[in-house]
C-alpha cells in the first residue's frame, strides 16, 4: 500500500482529527474521500465545497474511493 492508500483508507475513518488534516491534503483524491466519508462534519465539507479540483475527478475514481 502507498502512502496516498494509506491516506485514503484513514480518510474512511470516524477520527474528525484525521478528517480535517486530509481535507487538506495536496492530493484530490484523499481530498475526495474526505469529502465521501458520511461521517466528515459540516464544516470540514463546506471547505471542500470550494474546492474545485472535487468537482472534476470522474464516477470511477468516486467507486474506486469507495471500494
Amino acid at each position: 500500500m502507498n502512502k496516498k492508500d494509506a491516506k485514503i483508507e484513514i480518510a474512511k475513518s470516524k477520527d474528525i482529527r484525521s478528517l480535517e488534516y486530509l481535507s487538506n491534503d495536496k492530493d484530490y483524491e484523499v481530498r475526495a474521500a474526505v469529502a465521501l466519508n458520511p461521517n466528515t462534519p459540516v464544516n470540514i465539507l463546506k471547505k471542500l465545497a470550494e474546492d474545485n479540483k472535487l468537482y472534476k475527478y470522474s464516477s470511477s475514481t468516486e467507486a474506486s474511493l469507495n471500494s
